[in-house]
């Protein structure tokens, strides 16, 4: 894969939530990048429901694995996580 820039793979996670999760009221330009999705003080609210909708969209979406569970919550807390998460998995080497 081409490399991304961080912004650009924002915007392309931001999309995905509002397309996997289908919220009508909400744009992506609206969901804030390093704001808790669980906290409620972002725009949106996840549970884990939510989350394990994202986990399975942002693994098949971005070819990238999240094999500890623990490990998920922390990587889709923000935008921001999400994005450093999908950074680091493209900047590794192959296998």
């Amino acid at each position: 894969m081409a490399e991304k820039s961080m912004e650009e793979i924002q915007w392309e996670v931001k999309n995905l939530i509002v397309r996997t999760l289908g919220l009508k009221n909400i744009k992506p330009e609206d969901i804030l990048d390093d704001v808790s999705l669980f906290s409620g003080e972002n725009n949106i609210k996840i549970d884990s429901v939510d989350s394990l909708e994202l986990v399975m969209e942002i693994q098949r979406e971005f070819k990238v694995r999240i094999n500890n569970q623990n490990l998920a919550w922390t990587i889709i807390n923000t935008v921001n996580s999400i994005t450093g998460f999908i950074q680091n998995e493209y900047k590794r080497p192959e296998a």
